[in-house]
């Protein structure tokens, strides 16, 4: 059958191809110790390489997460015990498996329990796969839609899209490590399908729909197949008609102007990305700069921003401050084991005790400011006292250095406890930017990257509207409001947001021009009252559907 192009918006259409890891593991023949030793010293040096190189790939690879898999593939804990291992007796490639088997216990019992342990499988196969000469990364010369258990963030990085047109994860969660760079380079994916995609085999057709209500079919019979088809015509035909206008101002139909952003990965993506039509850009500074093995200087990151600031255009850029712990890690910048991290030291928290890296960024972001509009944005804010305590670090700068005439400042809203005292928080902040993805997690007590609560971790939970409202209802009038996240990246759910008070949206950058077009559609009015009967809801599948009705 011939494979059909994925639109690019969650959803896809061709033969299925079973990535199954072959590691010949039988076929392994041991040395004694002093050799086995070598080995694992030689192939650690190698994947830390490999990993390296990853991180620095010219594409939409989140940096951060292969250094968290740097790190744990260094991690004595697991290195030692493997060595000990070996010198009992066992080859490398059982002495690896095993220590990092016995590492498992404590990686199940952080908050990020499932995104940890996909890195575990991630660097566990990496390491055997070396040690029993088997490709580490996955390639095709046929296109189709790849089928994996979970989606290695490895894999992610070099699929090809033109020839992977989407990826189907039988496990892992909606936003693991891989799905994340998979959706940043615009390939279709639905993830955790569990037993809907039990039983496909090679060459089998696979049709999905992975946005809104999501739906996937294997072999599916041919009314079905021409219904997928049919979903995938229209959203061809919208996407275009979006392009088309992608540039032009997004206005409510009764004249009310939403701005439109994208996120920035890598400089290496800027050039593709104007195309895109987004009327700003956010800079995501630990991915940006957190391959590099030494803290970028103030002249690194001015210049960085300087150029991304030329390839843009002169539009204005939000640069978010290091959002480094959780799961974020950057090799300049160790962090102390937690049992809890996402509840730990992290974002902000991270330079109350060392402030000199985020100095460094202030002043960075102030000296380019100066030839081009720039924001600065503190992510993982809790308290007034730490917004304060920022604010004063933008105050000493500036003192020093200069503030730019058209600075703007602002933080994340990512922790309910910041939504809710968003009237004092926002005093003297130009704007705000609500964090779906963590404020959902941390409001439903539900990690987001574990596929067994995915239906509880909802961004549409009712809950979770109402804290949006409330910031958008309490901050102060001359604060704007925006939203980052996943969720702004389906254009309903755009829609929605705009009706509870947001006035800047930062979807995924492929669906800018969708967004846009989306925005277009109705009055704010209409949104509002929308927007509304959403907070009447008793759970989020009721507000999809509330929404879906609207603009079916």
């Amino acid at each position: 059958m011939k494979a059909r192009q994925g639109s690019g918006l969650g959803v896809a259409i061709g033969p299925a191809i079973i990535a199954k890891p072959d590691l010949h593991l039988n076929a392994y023949a041991p040395g004694d110790p002093a050799k086995e030793r070598r080995r694992l010293d030689k192939t650690l040096a190698k994947a830390e390489k490999q990993l390296r190189k990853l991180a620095a790939k010219p594409i939409r690879a989140n940096a951060a997460i292969f250094g968290a898999q740097r790190e744990l593939l260094l991690d004595a804990r697991v290195t030692d015990e493997a060595y000990r291992l070996i010198d009992a007796g066992d080859p490398a490639t059982g002495a690896w498996t095993a220590a990092v088997e016995r590492h498992r216990p404590w990686l199940q019992g952080l908050p990020d329990a499932p995104g940890q342990l996909e890195l575990a499988d991630s660097v566990e196969h990496r390491v055997l796969a070396l040690l029993t000469g088997t490709p580490t990364e996955f390639e095709t010369e046929e296109p189709g839609i790849l089928v994996v258990p979970v989606l290695d963030p490895g894999m992610a990085v070099t699929l090809d899209p033109t020839q992977v047109l989407g990826v189907v994860t039988i496990g892992g969660g909606a936003t693991g490590h891989g799905v994340i760079i998979a959706r940043s380079r615009g390939i279709p994916i639905f993830p955790a399908a569990g037993h809907l995609a039990a039983g496909v085999e090679n060459g089998d057709t696979i049709a999905f729909v992975a946005r809104g209500d999501r739906r996937i079919a294997v072999k599916p019979d041919p009314d079905e197949l021409a219904e997928f088809e049919q979903i995938l015509h229209d959203l061809t035909v919208l996407q275009a008609e979006a392009q088309a206008h992608a540039h032009e101002p997004a206005y409510t139909s009764d004249g009310t102007h939403i701005e439109v952003y994208a996120n920035v990965l890598a400089e290496a993506d800027a050039e593709e990305m104007v195309g895109l039509g987004a009327d700003g850009w956010v800079i995501r500074t630990e991915i940006l700069f957190g391959g590099s093995p030494h803290p970028p200087t103030v002249e690194e990151q001015e210049q960085a921003f300087l150029r991304l600031s030329r390839t843009f255009g002169g539009k204005r850029m939000i640069v978010r401050t290091w959002d480094i712990g959780g799961d974020k890690t950057v090799p300049f910048l160790p962090l102390d084991v937690e049992e809890n991290p996402f509840l730990g030291v992290r974002g902000l928290r991270v330079f109350r005790n060392r402030p000199e890296l985020l100095i460094d960024q202030i002043e960075a972001v102030c000296r380019a400011g100066r030839l081009t509009p720039l924001s600065l944005m503190f992510p993982m804010v809790t308290t007034v006292e730490e917004i304060d305590w920022a604010l004063g670090l933008v105050d000493d700068v500036t003192a020093r250095v200069g503030r730019p005439d058209d600075l703007q400042v602002g933080m994340m809203i990512e922790i309910p406890a910041a939504a809710l005292r968003a009237r004092l928080m926002t005093q003297r902040l130009d704007f705000v930017s609500i964090g779906t993805n963590d404020l959902t997690q941390y409001t439903t007590a539900a990690e987001r990257g574990n596929a067994a609560l995915h239906v509880l971790a909802d961004p549409l939970d009712p809950a979770v509207l109402r804290l949006i409202r409330l910031v958008a209802d309490e901050s102060r009038p001359e604060t704007l409001i925006a939203v980052c996240g996943d969720a702004n990246t389906d254009p309903d759910v755009a829609a929605l947001l705009v009706g509870l008070g947001v006035r800047e949206l930062t979807p995924g950058a492929p669906a800018v021009p969708m967004v846009k077009a989306r925005l277009r559609t109705s009055s704010l009015s209409e949104l509002t009252e929308l927007a509304q009967r959403a907070l009447a809801c008793s759970s989020g599948a009721e507000v999809r559907e509330l929404i879906r009705s609207r603009f079916r």
